[in-house]
């Protein structure tokens, strides 16, 4: 992974990069978080499927400020639950994606207060809003914090999808 890390930064045409399902873990989210910044023309960027935790994401929420041409990111079927999404749901605040799928990723499943969906709602309806996000897809993850999601999207006109099967809620 370290090779692609630091070739990513060298691809100045570079505007899609695909990685789902590899298996990459926490470690090569880290070193595409750090490789990020220096990616200029990197408009999406996919990692489904790839056994990243809340730690990876953090990362990568960290780093989405740094990369201001990343419109897209998906990170569906990793485990970065509640933690991971509401770093996530922070970073919408510093970058300029347009888009973000997180589905079956752990979210809004046990919590109080509801994680990361409320996490996301907060945001999506702060005043100082400079968000520039218009698709969120929060299929088959727990339904803690729907409600509140549904109405801030609405409300700020952000597509949501929020499919659920039967065994998801």
């Amino acid at each position: 992974m370290e090779p692609l890390a630091r070739a990513l930064p060298t691809c100045n045409q570079l505007a899609l990069v695909d990685l789902d399902s590899n298996a990459l873990g926490d470690e090569a989210a880290t070193l595409i978080a750090e490789a990020l910044p220096s990616c200029a023309t990197l408009r999406e960027l996919s990692l489904g499927d790839n056994e990243i935790s809340s730690a990876g994401c953090h990362m990568l929420a960290a780093a989405l400020c740094y990369c201001p041409t990343l419109r897209c990111l998906r990170l569906d079927a990793n485990e970065i639950g509640d933690d991971g999404g509401t770093y996530l749901a922070g970073a919408l605040m510093q970058c300029n994606l347009e888009e973000l799928y997180i589905l079956d990723c752990g979210l809004g499943v046990v919590s109080e207060w509801g994680g990361a969906l409320r996490a996301f709602a907060k945001v999506i309806t702060t005043k100082s809003n400079r968000i520039k996000l218009k698709k969120l897809d929060v299929s088959e993850n727990g339904c803690v914090g729907i409600p509140a999601l549904q109405v801030a999207c609405k409300e700020k006109a952000v597509e949501l999808t929020a499919e659920f099967t039967v065994a998801s809620i």
